[in-house]
């Protein structure tokens, strides 16, 4: 799958409005990229790259 890259400047604006909780880290992006279960090989072309360009953690259940 491929990395989606964000600009510097949408970068810096996710920092300022999540601080800490925003990460662009690869790792957790292909983490975040998809849910436990996994697509049928005739589904997946549909769906797309499903890779976040950037992952914010959740402060409590009701911002999910």
């Amino acid at each position: 799958m491929q990395l989606r890259e964000l600009s510097s400047t949408l970068k810096g604006n996710l920092k300022g409005i999540f601080d800490q909780r925003v990460t662009f880290d690869p790792i957790d992006q292909r983490l975040c990229s998809h849910d436990i279960g996994v697509f049928p090989k005739l589904v997946r072309p549909l769906v797309g790259n499903t890779m976040p360009a950037a992952v914010v953690q959740p402060q409590s259940e009701d911002e999910f």
